[in-house]
């Protein structure tokens, strides 16, 4: 997706596009799905993961890297925000 970013420089705007890579994906559940996902992320430089059905265990979601802000909710989730990176 290419973003067109205005920024204010010295009283006039300056139009540059920039780039931001987003994955949307359903894991399943699945804690080796969640593990390529960090993977492929922390190589491809992603600025977004959508994610649908977490890996997660005892109600909480799990092997998204520390690091990574994060959002949950439904089936009794609240929103969970890890450290930003």
């Amino acid at each position: 997706m290419t973003v067109p970013l205005r920024k204010k420089r010295g009283g006039s705007y300056n139009d540059e596009l920039h780039q931001i890579k987003c994955y949307q994906v359903n894991i399943q559940h699945s804690k080796a799905a969640t593990a390529n996902l960090m993977q492929l992320i922390s190589t491809d430089k992603s600025g977004m993961a959508l994610i649908q059905e977490p890996y997660h265990y005892q109600g909480k979601l799990t092997g998204i890297t520390k690091g990574y802000r994060t959002y949950a909710y439904g089936e009794g989730k609240q929103c969970s925000n890890n450290s930003t990176k």
